[in-house]
C-alpha cells in the first residue's frame, strides 16, 4: 500500500487560455493548502418500487459540483488569487465578466524536477477570497469552483520552466503588524485590532452553468458582493465619525497588506458603513466591531488592489 506525506505538497496555477482546457505549463507555485471536494449530484427518480427496500434504479448521478479549497499566508507573491477574482490583470471590479479561469495542480513532487502524481483541476473560477488576521499573520481562504477535479495524476508531463522547479517556496508573510489603515477619507483610525476583507463572485445558475451537459460548461459571474469588517480600540472623536456616517454618502477606506519589505497589497474600497457596535463597557478597553458594504458609483470604483 502506497503512503502519502502531505507536507512535501506543492500548489500550482496557471491561466488558461480556452476555459476547462488544461495548461501544462504552471506560473505560479505555493506551501498552501488544497481541500477537494469532488462531488455528484444526486437526482432521485420517481421510481415505483412496490417495496421497502431503498431501489439503486432511483437514484443517477447527475452534475459535476466540484469545487475545492485552497488556504495558506497571503504573501505578495499571491497576487494571482486578485487576478483570479477579477478576471482583469488590473485588480479591479469590472463592469462585464472577464472569464479568467485556472488550470490548478496539487503536485507530491518525486523529485525537484519532476512533479510526481497528484490532483489536477481545470476550469477553475475562483468564487470567494477572503483575507482576514490569524494570530500575527493575514491568511487567505479562497474557494474555487471547477470543471473537472482528477485526483492521482501522473504530473510528469508539466514544464518547469517559469517556476523552475519542485521544492517548496518561503515567501515572507504579510503581517499584521506592518498593516497600516485609512478609513473614512484618511481618517486613520490605526488602532486596529483585526480586520477581515471579504470579496465574493456571484454566479449565474447551474442551467446556465451546465445546460444539457453533465460537467460545467462556462461560469458566468454575475455580480459581486464585496465587505470589509474589524474591531477598533475605541477613540471618542473617530468612532464618532464613524457613528455617523453609517448608511451616509461613499467613503474611501485604505488598507495596506505588507510583509517585513514592505511588499504587498493596497486595498482601496469605496462603500458605506453598514454596521457598527457601541463599545462593551466590562471591557478593559473599549472595542468597537464595524462593518463596511462595498459600493460604487460613476466615479469611483468599488474596490482595486495593487501591488506595492
Amino acid at each position: 500500500m502506497a503512503t502519502r506525506q502531505r507536507h512535501n505538497a506543492i500548489l500550482l496555477m496557471v491561466k488558461e487560455t480556452e476555459y476547462g482546457t488544461a495548461v501544462t505549463t504552471p506560473t505560479d507555485k505555493f506551501p498552501d493548502q488544497f481541500v477537494p471536494n469532488i462531488d455528484y449530484n444526486k437526482i432521485q427518480l420517481p421510481y415505483k418500487t412496490q417495496t421497502l427496500e431503498p431501489q439503486a434504479a432511483s437514484v443517477v448521478q447527475g452534475r459535476q459540483m466540484h469545487t475545492f479549497q485552497t488556504t495558506g499566508y497571503l504573501t505578495a507573491s499571491h497576487g494571482i488569487l486578485f487576478e483570479a477574482f477579477f478576471s482583469a490583470a488590473t485588480y479591479a471590479l469590472q463592469t462585464s465578466d472577464g472569464g479568467y479561469s485556472y488550470t490548478i495542480y496539487y503536485a507530491y513532487p518525486a523529485s525537484s524536477s519532476d512533479a510526481g502524481d497528484g490532483f489536477k483541476c481545470t476550469g477553475c473560477r475562483l468564487q470567494d477570497l477572503v483575507l482576514s488576521k490569524d494570530g500575527e499573520f493575514w491568511r487567505y481562504t479562497a474557494t474555487w469552483r471547477a470543471k473537472e477535479i482528477d485526483p492521482e495524476q501522473s504530473l510528469d508531463g508539466l514544464t518547469l520552466t517559469t517556476i523552475t522547479d519542485t521544492t517548496a517556496p518561503e515567501e515572507l508573510p504579510c503581517l499584521f503588524q506592518y498593516t497600516t489603515c485609512d478609513l473614512l477619507d484618511d481618517a486613520a483610525v490605526a488602532e486596529m485590532l483585526d480586520m477581515t476583507v471579504e470579496l465574493h463572485n456571484i454566479f449565474a445558475s447551474d442551467d446556465v452553468s451546465f445546460t444539457n451537459n453533465q460537467d460545467r460548461q462556462r461560469d458566468v459571474i454575475c455580480g459581486v458582493n464585496c465587505k470589509i469588517s474589524g474591531r477598533v480600540l475605541y477613540d471618542t472623536v473617530k468612532d464618532a465619525t464613524v457613528y455617523d456616517n453609517i448608511w451616509g454618502s461613499l467613503k474611501e477606506d485604505k488598507i495596506n497588506i505588507l510583509d517585513g519589505d514592505d511588499e504587498g497589497f493596497n486595498i482601496v474600497t469605496w462603500g458605506k458603513y453598514a454596521g457598527y457596535t457601541l463599545p462593551d463597557e466590562d471591557m478593559c478597553l473599549y472595542e468597537t466591531p464595524f462593518e463596511k458594504e462595498i459600493y460604487g458609483n460613476s466615479s469611483n470604483t468599488a474596490i482595486t488592489v495593487t501591488e506595492t
